[in-house]
């Protein structure tokens, strides 16, 4: 739960902002996101970026706050 994971057809495991990408791979509308995304310091900033969206998930999609 703590990570995502991505296999592909040819067994190739890819984990946390490399799995996002991969996905996004598979949709022509999100291409563009992915060729940012491997762009060298950009892809240097993903695994940070995708560790604080992991740890604060909850928090960010409104499923961690208290009810009034």
């Amino acid at each position: 739960m703590k990570e995502i994971h991505v296999v592909d057809e040819k067994g190739k495991i890819y984990k946390n902002a490399e799995a996002i990408l991969t996905i996004l791979e598979e949709y022509p509308k999100w291409k563009f996101l992915v060729k940012i995304g491997r762009l060298p310091i950009i892809k240097q900033l993903l695994p940070i970026g995708y560790k604080l969206i992991a740890a604060n998930r909850h928090s960010l999609s409104g499923h961690g706050r208290l009810k009034d």
